[in-house]
């Protein structure tokens, strides 16, 4: 719907015209830029011109109008992510709420606890992929020529924050599992919570109901013995992915 907005605003019309007679001598009118199928060709036309070639042999006013053409075909991108965000933030609710009972159950792992490395893998994969398909649906309904409209420039840094969230949240499972072979020292139990030993899982610390998971989890240490102590290891890394994210947004 925002690219055929788009395509019908008056401004995006106008720019086609004197933009086709400045760069082939083709005069059209406001008619012929009213079939939605002509602008999406006649655009696609325009900016492959200056898309081969960055500067290409033209006036600058000529640049600036192309430079202006393609931002009134994109225009309400913004809102498309937010709607995208919404959208896929809704289904994952969803989806936690019907399999957990819990709209945020999804950041829960086997040991009842709200876990960082899974808030980062949502986080990342709900920006990431509606920043996509945001940029990808209105090149595809905006443009004719559909594979260059999947051709999109992310930067690789995105990727790279995305699958270390994904490599933390596959590895932490399996350097877990030399800690669940262990067993507490009486000597350590005698200073803990009794309740807190019998509930652990080896010498991790683990809720015993799935509704005792809390959003401090992702802030404390992960053994019996410093449940109770802030993890700054943990508390940095939490900032340094908000931080990233909205820079990133």
């Amino acid at each position: 719907v925002l690219a055929y907005v788009n395509l019908a605003k008056p401004e995006t019309r106008s720019l086609v015209i004197e933009l086709e007679q400045q760069l082939f001598g083709r005069e059209l009118t406001m008619q012929d830029v009213s079939y939605i199928p002509l602008m999406k060709t006649e655009i696609n036309r325009i900016l492959a011109v200056f898309q081969a070639d960055p500067q290409p042999a033209a006036a600058q006013a000529v640049q600036k109008q192309a430079a202006d053409l393609s931002e009134q075909a994109s225009r309400g991108q913004g809102a498309l992510w937010i709607g995208s965000i919404a959208l896929i933030s809704s289904f994952f609710l969803i989806v936690s709420l019907h399999i957990t009972g819990r709209p945020l159950g999804l950041l829960v792992n086997e040991r009842n606890l709200i876990s960082l490395s899974r808030f980062q893998t949502l986080l990342w994969t709900i920006m990431l992929l509606s920043a996509y398909y945001s940029a990808a649906s209105l090149r595809i309904y905006g443009l004719q020529d559909i594979g260059n409209a999947l051709n999109i420039a992310m930067d690789w840094h995105l990727w790279a924050l995305m699958g270390i969230s994904f490599t933390s949240l596959v590895a932490t499972p399996l350097i877990h599992t030399t800690k669940q072979a262990k067993t507490i020292s009486p000597d350590e139990a005698d200073k803990l919570q009794p309740a807190d030993v019998e509930g652990s899982d080896g010498i991790l610390y683990a809720n015993a109901n799935f509704s005792d998971a809390s959003w401090t989890d992702m802030f404390k240490g992960e053994e019996v013995k410093n449940v109770n102590i802030v993890d700054m290891a943990k508390l940095q890394m939490f900032f340094f992915t908000i931080i990233a994210a909205a820079s990133y947004a």
